[in-house]
């Protein structure tokens, strides 16, 4: 009988951590991490609503990507991932590298039409950190933690219940790292903090981490 105070001492305590990380905005869900880019993984649980702050609907997605060929597949536009389907008739969001130039596209469905903003001059060979935060009114672009779009809706954003899907229909030449879903808007200090912890993505001493854009970049 005596461990059972113990017991119940760690579960209150885990039960404690959860409802504090919740109430500050930690939770998330790695929804995608793809060691080769042409490969095609699939997310098909069903993820936690997005929640109802004053500010409406919230979402965010997080994670770090390599690019290591903008020819493969040339002409054709190469999604890294969307949240709906393949052909992007159902994008909210969508991370897609652009068919013909060196560019990310973030396309979101709303109840309007699909939007695009897009990110041009995006360097082959380096890790790039990306987060994008959509609320009832704008979706906010950051690119290593720094925020390159505000781009405010037409309509407000159309979600679906489709799957995230990685990479696919041959997807794209590089890397996808910790692709994190979270079910709320994130802060800007928050962004930072995860441009900062740089993943283990194998030998660190040969890949090429931010900063490294002038930031004049920033300001295109």
């Amino acid at each position: 009988m005596d461990y059972i105070v113990p017991v119940v001492v760690t579960v209150a305590i885990l039960i404690a951590c959860y409802i504090i990380l919740k109430a500050i905005g930690a939770d998330y869900l790695i929804v995608g991490t793809i060691k080769d880019g042409k490969d095609e993984k699939v997310y098909n649980r069903p993820l936690p609503k997005s929640i109802n702050r004053p500010e409406g609907i919230e979402f965010s997605y997080t994670g770090w990507l390599r690019i290591d060929d903008f020819a493969y597949r040339y002409g054709v536009p190469k999604v890294i991932f969307v949240k709906g389907s393949a052909d992007l008739t159902t994008a909210c969001p969508a991370l897609v590298i652009d068919g013909n130039t060196n560019s990310l596209l973030v396309k979101i469905d709303t109840f309007g039409a699909q939007e695009t903003i897009p990110v041009v001059s995006v360097p082959a060979n380096k890790w790039l950190h990306v987060a994008i935060n959509v609320n009832q009114e704008a979706v906010d672009v950051y690119i290593n933690g720094i925020l390159y779009a505000h781009h405010i809706l037409s309509q407000l954003p159309r979600q679906n219940s489709g799957s995230v899907l990685n990479s696919p229909e041959g997807g794209f030449a590089g890397r996808i790292v910790r692709l994190e879903y979270h079910p709320q808007v994130l802060t800007a200090s928050d962004v930072l903090n995860r441009a900062a912890e740089k993943p283990p993505v194998g030998d660190e001493k040969d890949e090429v981490f931010p900063p490294y854009f002038d930031f004049s970049w920033f300001s295109k």
